[in-house]
């Protein structure tokens, strides 16, 4: 399977809508996941302005011609250059050529690159990565607006990694995407502005009132927590801090509950804050935030990390470096990869040991790791899809208001093994399209899934809708009502709400992905 939405009896995937026409093909944020809105406040976004034809008439007054079939003129401004790449690498199969083009000096600039290229200087073979190295890095991206930029700084310094620390490149990642673990794992940073305020205050020896008056002046707490730092007096430098420690310290704060977790999460943060140097405390705080405000996409990492491996196994290989078409073909590997096992502690491990053009050997869609959604492209008119699919059998489905959910199953003692669940308990859990864990807003359905799975089936992955349902009048409800569930510590005697589940893909079946073609799956009601 090549797609997380797969189209049947297509030659080309048909794409559930579950995006509007306003939106970007891809968001170049780092801020974490949110639930989809649903109304957008209704407001539709301000379409962009088009050119007048004075404007058009100007623009060609000042504009250079160009003779055709040759390439543009050599005097054209870099920035120019890289600003039509960037926006050609947003669709990488409507303009290849584009999009090639614009990632070849990038590319070039990996495979020629010395020890001298890198911004910080290379530390002992094996000794653990310095935090310094990483924050250098987002400082010299941060600097940027240009992606080809953020993605030379992103490869670069992964390839130092690899050929200086490479048991460290998952622990680097994590940082990078500041998640410490996959989403559906449910280790999230997010920490409150007053826990951070009371954990700068106490290490760096800060009043309150002066911190917040800095706070409102900046606007940005890790700014503040720099300057509070870089301003602090010591008597002996502090150990040097390393991508190792810091991904423990966050983890351990991130984990932290239960009584009197919030002190021991001071306690935690300050420990953090008292041995950083430089811009260390302003990526420190940002990354406990959950927002690292850096402008780099995951897209961005991935593509970034692609590039450094491949060119780190051609090197250790002793071989010539990678052309741009290997390069291209190592990143569709694995975001096609990624796409199906969003796990990093799964996919690099095995990118390390097999190779990266070898991971779709060993990483393959399982239950237990929910895939990613496959987001849409609207079309301009219903003619548009029926021009598409002239001469070929197709399905439509519903549109339904509800949840989007995917329904992943492991019966206990199954004849085929799964690295991430244990075969003795098997497994019968309920994800969100952000990866959430779902299974406790849904006892019903997790209860009602012995009635529903055929004796013969041992494991599956359900792509459905879970829409909120009148059982008097046999009728969907508005999806408003299905939101007024509660989400933790639901028994099923006190649900209230019921729901109806209507499956639209089955992804996977008994090991196994399913052939085409299908039938529609009847709804399953609670």
């Amino acid at each position: 399977m090549t797609t997380k939405k797969r189209a049947r009896n297509s030659e080309e995937p048909v794409k559930e809508e579950e995006k509007t026409a306003s939106e970007p093909e891809e968001e170049e944020e780092d801020e974490p996941v949110t639930k989809r809105g649903r109304k957008n406040n209704g407001k539709a976004a301000s379409p962009k302005p088009k050119k007048t034809s004075a404007t058009k008439k100007k623009a060609d007054a000042t504009s250079p011609k160009k003779a055709k079939g040759k390439e543009p003129a050599p005097d054209a401004s870099a920035s120019e250059a890289e600003s039509a790449a960037s926006e050609a690498e947003v669709s990488d199969t409507e303009k290849p050529a584009i999009n090639k083009k614009a990632r070849k000096e990038v590319q070039e600039k990996l495979t020629k690159a010395g020890k001298d290229v890198h911004p910080y200087p290379d530390w002992p073979a094996g000794s653990p990565v310095p935090y310094a190295a990483l924050t250098k890095t987002f400082t010299l991206i941060e600097a940027t607006t240009k992606r080809l930029e953020k993605l030379s700084h992103t490869s670069l310094f992964l390839r130092q990694v690899l050929r200086l620390t490479p048991d460290e490149l998952l622990l680097v990642i994590h940082l990078m995407i500041n998640r410490l673990a996959a989403d559906y794992e449910g280790v999230e940073l997010g920490i409150g502005e007053s826990l951070l305020m009371k954990a700068i205050c106490e290490s760096c020896g800060r009043t309150m009132a002066k911190l917040k008056e800095d706070h409102k002046e900046t606007g940005d707490l890790g700014e503040v927590a720099m300057k509070s730092r870089n301003t602090q007096k010591t008597l002996f430098a502090p150990k040097q801090l390393t991508v190792k420690s810091v991904h423990a310290g966050l983890k351990d704060i991130a984990t932290t509950q239960g009584s009197g977790g919030q002190g021991r999460k001071v306690a935690g943060i300050k420990k953090l804050l008292s041995a950083a140097q430089g811009d260390e405390a302003k990526y420190l705080v940002r990354g406990l935030e959950g927002k690292l405000r850096l402008g780099l996409a995951e897209k961005t990492v991935i593509v970034g990390l692609s590039q450094a491996v491949v060119v780190h196994e051609a090197e250790k290989a002793g071989k010539k470096a990678p052309s741009l078409d290997q390069m291209q073909a190592a990143e569709a590997m694995l975001k096609e990869v990624y796409s199906e096992l969003p796990n990093y502690e799964i996919i690099i491990p095995e990118m390390m040991k097999a190779g990266i053009m070898n991971l779709k050997d060993t990483c393959k869609l399982q239950p237990g790791v929910p895939l990613k959604p496959m987001l849409a492209k609207p079309t301009k008119a219903i003619s548009e899809v029926l021009d598409r699919f002239e001469g070929k059998r197709f399905t439509c489905e519903y549109k339904y208001d509800g949840e989007r959910v995917q329904i992943h199953y492991v019966a206990p003692n199954s004849s085929i093994a799964f690295p991430t669940i244990d075969p003795a308990k098997g497994i019968a859990k309920i994800f969100s399209r952000n990866s959430e864990d779902l299974s406790p807003k849904y006892p019903d359905i997790l209860g009602a899934l012995n009635n529903w799975v055929k004796p013969g089936v041992e494991s599956f992955v359900l792509d459905c809708e879970a829409v909120a349902w009148d059982r008097d009048e046999k009728r969907v409800l508005p999806f408003q009502q299905l939101m007024t569930r509660k989400k933790k510590d639901v028994a099923i005697e006190d649900v209230k709400v019921r729901v109806c589940v209507f499956g639209f893909d089955l992804l996977f079946l008994n090991g196994k992905v399913p052939s085409l073609p299908f039938s529609p799956y009847p709804p399953l009601t609670l």
